[in-house]
């Protein structure tokens, strides 16, 4: 159900963040930076109906990503790309699929989900898989 996304999560870990940005073709000031980012994000997460709102907060950088399930939107990606975004819920997991503007760049794709009341989310590609695990504070 998608009410157990709601509140506000801190991260606990980040694991192969920076073979991911690799894959992405993400410079070497990205790769380095956005693990050291996911240590200390903090996400508070609204749902209303299909229309969602993340805020991403760190030491660094701010996120924010407000959509309709199953609308496409463009999106800037942690990294910087341009992408086309599409998220759908299914079978209590957010899918999080990324086309590439431009045709030099790579798609991507990630998927969310609560497990042991822990907030999962593994992106992935070129098949290079980051998992992040968050804890609810609210």
């Amino acid at each position: 159900m998608s009410d157990e996304f709601v509140g506000t999560w801190v991260s606990d870990s980040a694991e192969n963040l920076e073979a991911y940005m690799e894959a992405l073709g993400a410079n070497w000031v990205i790769r380095k930076l956005v693990p050291k980012i996911a240590l200390t994000l903090e996400m508070t997460i609204e749902i209303n109906g299909n229309h969602w709102n993340m805020n991403a907060y760190s030491i660094v950088k701010n996120f924010h990503l407000e959509f309709d399930l199953g609308k496409e939107f463009e999106e800037v990606s942690g990294d910087g790309r341009k992408v086309l975004s599409t998220l759908t819920f299914e079978n209590g997991k957010l899918l999080h699929i990324q086309k590439a503007v431009k045709k030099e760049e790579k798609n991507s794709s990630g998927v969310s989900y609560i497990e042991n009341g822990k907030l999962i989310q593994i992106a992935e590609c070129d098949g290079v898989e980051s998992r992040r695990i968050y804890t609810k504070v609210e």
